[in-house]
């Protein structure tokens, strides 16, 4: 972590007190709505909020607001025995995101202490469903790339092109970034969609690119997923993933 903008005499446990305007100052969005009269962050939680992506951030900060709304309730009570200490699981609708909020409850108020995401979903999962959707960094390992068809051989080599343990990360820092398609669980989406990458800007000598997995359920429930996103209205919670963090990258450009 970073504290180069906080002052010296700020320890990471340390409470802030936060408005619209200051918040900007720490990388964070917060609503001109959120219920800063009651909110405090320390630093430590700062810092975890400030290096999320914005899809990320918000899922936080919906629960932030509902924890100020039912800050005494059994969710955030069943987590802990210490009577002061709360743990709020965020009620996602998947299995495979989740995160805990560590928040104290005095004076009616709420001090938002820590920020835990679960890094047992990162990763390959022996169940596909199990992994969750998110970003990872890629980096290659041989100088193998598509350039014809290729034999049994050929193909293996293409698949030890690109690692297969790819380093969670929450933003895009490379230059080429790709999404998965069905069916492809994280290793295999690894060095696929370093294969297309290759393929598609062969005289750029690709390094590293950012993968944005969304991992398969099983041939109907991917099916379901591409149909209710092509309708009109709300899109599945990995589009809105995908948009946030695509418009976030556009941002910082």
């Amino acid at each position: 972590m970073s504290w180069t903008k906080l002052n010296k005499n700020i320890t990471p446990h340390s409470l802030m007190a936060l408005d619209a305007h200051t918040c900007r100052d720490y990388g964070v969005k917060l609503a001109h709505n959120f219920p800063f009269h009651k909110v405090k962050f320390t630093c430590q939680a700062l810092a975890i909020l400030a290096q999320l992506n914005d899809y990320d951030q918000d899922m936080v900060v919906n629960d932030i607001e509902q924890i100020c709304a039912h800050p005494n309730a059994k969710n955030s009570l069943k987590h802990s025995r210490n009577p002061l200490r709360r743990l709020w699981r965020t009620k996602y609708p998947f299995r495979n995101y989740h995160y805990l909020l560590e928040y104290t409850y005095q004076d009616n108020k709420i001090n938002i202490k820590d920020i835990f995401f679960d890094e047992q979903l990162q990763g390959k999962k022996h169940t596909f469903s199990a992994e969750r959707t998110m970003l990872y960094e890629v980096t290659r390992k041989t100088s193998a790339t598509y350039d014809k068809a290729k034999d049994e051989e050929s193909i293996r080599e293409l698949q030890g092109a690109w690692t297969n343990t790819p380093q969670a990360t929450t933003q895009v820092n490379t230059a080429h970034a790709a999404v998965n398609g069905m069916q492809n669980d994280v290793v295999k989406a690894a060095w696929l969609m370093g294969t297309h990458l290759d393929t598609a800007y062969q005289s750029d000598g690709i390094k590293a690119y950012t993968l944005f997995h969304n991992p398969t359920d099983n041939m109907a429930l991917d099916a379901a997923e591409c149909v209710f996103d092509k309708r009109l209205g709300r899109k599945s919670h990995n589009a809105q993933h995908l948009a946030a963090v695509l418009a976030q990258n556009n941002q910082r450009r």
